[in-house]
């Protein structure tokens, strides 16, 4: 199916961040072990009557879905590798409120502009834009889940600490406007 449910679609996203593996200065990239929740509500699609008693169901996740999945662009993303062991680290949920919900544990490298104007005491300060590639800003918008927008092991503390570095986190509530191609995206 690839039609969205709706016009000006919301998409929501969550992040747990498991991990950053490494910093990599003269690629100017940041590499993280994360799982990324995204969630939007599909009023075409239910969970029948007769199955009273079940919050949700697992879907099947594969190239031909018989369901939409928001076309989710991550602009600064170099590569993603979709961990594994015995089969792929994704689900996708709906929920009894047609709520839709695509988990997927990943390896992400993300491309970062770094300045080192200021060094040894600079701070580098890497975005993260998600948006759509093929809906424009009145279609679709990103925003951040609430409960909440990104979540850490118990053993995080004030950061990740790595030999050099010291890696924390942020959450912006702010969208900007990128043209890809001929049309404007919103950029979360």
């Amino acid at each position: 199916n690839n039609l969205p449910p709706e016009k000006n679609m919301t998409v929501a996203i969550s992040l747990f961040i498991n991990r950053v593996s490494a910093v990599d200065e003269s690629k100017e990239e940041i590499s993280l072990e994360v799982f990324l929740q995204v969630y939007w509500i599909d009023r075409r699609i239910r969970i029948a009557d007769n199955l009273s008693g079940v919050d949700h169901l697992e879907l099947t996740w594969g190239k031909d879905n018989e369901f939409w999945v928001p076309d989710l662009y991550i602009r600064q993303l170099r590569e993603m590798k979709v961990l594994s062991l015995f089969q792929e680290m994704t689900s996708v949920r709906l929920y009894r409120n047609q709520t839709m919900r695509v988990s997927m544990g990943a390896t992400v490298i993300i491309k970062c502009d770094m300045d080192f104007v200021l060094y040894p005491l600079d701070v580098q300060e890497c975005a993260v834009d998600f948006s759509s590639y093929k809906y424009t800003a009145e279609d679709m918008r990103f925003i951040w889940q609430n409960d909440p927008p990104l979540s850490f092991p118990s053993d995080f503390g004030d950061g990740y600490r790595l030999p050099k570095y010291v890696v924390s986190f942020v959450t912006e509530n702010k969208t900007h406007n990128v043209y890809y191609g001929e049309v404007l995206h919103a950029v979360k």
